[in-house]
C-alpha cells in the first residue's frame, strides 16, 4: 500500500533528502520555503507552505493562514485569479465594449464577496511552486489517491487543488483525478508545441523570421546560461522581469523578492539563461526555464524595454525557447497570453485546469463547487475560446 507523508516547519529537518529523486538540490528551496512561508518569496501571497512526499515524489503545497487573506497574487488565490485579474483585464483591454467594462467594474466584486463567503479561498494548492506554470512529474494514480487521503485528514475543511493540470501533456493525470472524484475548474488556455512530433512550426514564416532575426544579431549580443549572479545584476533581473509581468501587465502577477531568485538559481528548480551585449556584457535580456520529465515551459522572463522594439528583444527570447526545446527533444509548454504570437510560430491551443477535490466538504461546500464547475464549463471556457485567455 503507497503512503504519503506531510513535512511543515516543525518536522522539515527530519527529511531525508536524498531518499527522493532531485530531493538534494530541492532541499535548499523547501527548507526555506517550509520555514518562511510564501510572502518571504512573493510577497503579495501569503500562505504556509508544506511538503508532501509520496514514493520518490516531493510536492510542495500552499495552504492558507486564515480565509480572510486577501491574497494580491494570481497563483495562490481563486478570487485575484477570477475575480481581480479579469476586472483588470476587461477594463484596460481595447477588445471590450463600455458595457463590458460597466459590468466588469459593479458585478465581478460582488461576485468576488460570493466566492470569499462560500471558501473559494479556503483551498489548499498541490504542486504550487509560485510559478505561473507547474509542470508534474510521472505520477500514478496510487500516488495520486495517497496523497489525496493524507491531505483530506489533515485539512478537512480545505478544498484540495492540484494546480496546472493540462489537457495534452497531464492527460493521464487529469483523468487519473477525475477517476478519483476530483472536478475540473478551467484555469486558463495555453499553447504547445511538440517540436518532436509536429515540424510544421518550421514552416511558418514568424519562426523563420526570428531565426533570422537572430543570425542577424549574434554578432552583438549571446545567450549564457546562468550560474550565479551578483547582487547588482540580481536586482537588474527583478526589475526587467517586474517591468514587463507586473508594470506592463497586472500586480496581480506574482511579486518575487531577490531570495526567491537566489534560492530558484542555488536549487536548480530554474535554469537561468542571460543575453548578454557581446562588447559591453550588459545584461539586455533574463529568461528561466523549468523541465520536468520532457516537457520545457519559461515561467520568469525580462528584458530591458528601454531598447528600440525594433531591437526584437522578446523575439530572439522565443527562439533560444524553441532551440532549447529542439536540442533536449522537449515538449515546450509556451504557457498563456500572448495568444497570436504563440500560435504563429507553432503553439497549439489547450486548456488548463484546476482539479478540485471537495467531497469531504460540508453539503453548501460542495454544492459551490459543484457550481463553480458548472459555471467553468458553461461560461468561462467559452469566454477564454473566444477572446483567447
Amino acid at each position: 500500500m503507497i503512503e504519503a507523508e506531510i513535512f511543515t516547519s516543525e518536522n522539515i529537518q527530519t527529511v531525508k533528502w536524498d531518499k527522493y529523486t532531485n530531493g538534494t538540490s530541492l532541499k535548499r528551496i523547501f527548507e526555506p520555503w517550509v520555514c518562511y512561508g510564501s510572502k518571504a518569496f512573493a510577497t503579495n501571497t501569503n500562505h504556509v507552505i508544506h511538503l508532501v512526499a509520496c514514493n520518490k515524489l516531493l510536492l510542495p503545497i500552499l495552504v492558507a493562514n486564515s480565509s480572510k487573506i486577501k491574497n494580491k497574487s494570481y497563483l495562490s488565490s481563486l478570487i485575484g485569479q477570477y475575480i481581480n485579474y479579469t476586472q483588470e483585464e476587461i477594463e484596460a483591454g481595447d477588445k471590450y465594449s463600455r458595457v463590458h467594462k460597466l459590468i466588469a467594474s459593479v458585478f465581478l466584486p460582488f461576485i468576488g464577496f460570493l466566492l470569499q463567503i462560500f471558501g473559494a479561498e479556503k483551498v489548499v494548492f498541490v504542486n504550487n511552486f509560485l510559478l505561473s506554470t507547474n509542470l508534474y512529474p510521472t505520477i500514478s494514480q496510487e500516488e495520486l489517491k495517497a496523497i489525496s487521503d493524507l491531505l483530506i485528514f489533515h485539512f478537512p475543511n480545505d478544498a484540495i487543488i492540484f494546480r496546472s493540470v493540462n489537457e495534452n501533456t497531464d492527460e493521464a493525470i487529469l483523468n487519473d483525478l477525475l477517476d478519483l472524484n476530483y472536478q475540473k475548474i478551467v484555469c486558463r488556455q495555453l499553447y504547445m508545441l511538440d517540436v518532436n512530433n509536429d515540424k510544421k512550426y518550421k514552416k511558418k514564416r514568424p519562426f523563420v523570421m526570428d531565426n533570422k532575426h537572430w543570425l542577424k544579431h549574434q554578432d552583438d549580443f549571446y545567450w549564457e546560461k546562468c550560474e550565479n549572479l551578483s547582487s547588482a545584476e540580481g536586482q537588474l533581473v527583478i526589475s526587467y522581469y517586474s517591468d514587463l509581468y507586473l508594470k506592463k501587465y497586472s500586480s496581480l502577477n506574482p511579486q518575487y523578492t531577490e531570495e526567491f531568485i537566489e534560492l530558484a538559481l542555488l536549487s536548480k528548480m530554474l535554469d537561468f539563461y542571460l543575453l548578454r551585449h557581446r562588447e559591453t556584457k550588459h545584461l539586455k535580456a533574463v529568461q528561466a526555464v523549468r523541465v520536468v520529465d520532457g516537457v520545457i515551459t519559461t515561467p520568469f522572463i525580462g528584458y530591458d524595454q528601454s531598447e528600440p522594439r525594433e531591437l526584437g528583444l522578446y523575439r530572439m527570447m522565443s527562439a533560444q525557447l524553441i532551440e532549447l526545446a529542439e536540442q533536449n527533444q522537449l515538449v515546450l509548454n509556451m504557457s498563456s497570453g500572448a495568444s497570436s504570437f504563440k500560435k504563429q510560430r507553432g503553439g497549439k491551443p489547450f486548456f488548463e485546469y484546476h482539479m478540485v477535490y471537495a467531497a469531504h466538504l460540508t453539503f453548501f461546500s460542495k454544492l459551490f463547487w459543484a457550481v463553480f464547475n458548472k459555471v467553468s464549463e458553461k461560461y468561462i471556457k467559452p469566454a477564454f475560446l473566444k477572446y483567447e485567455v
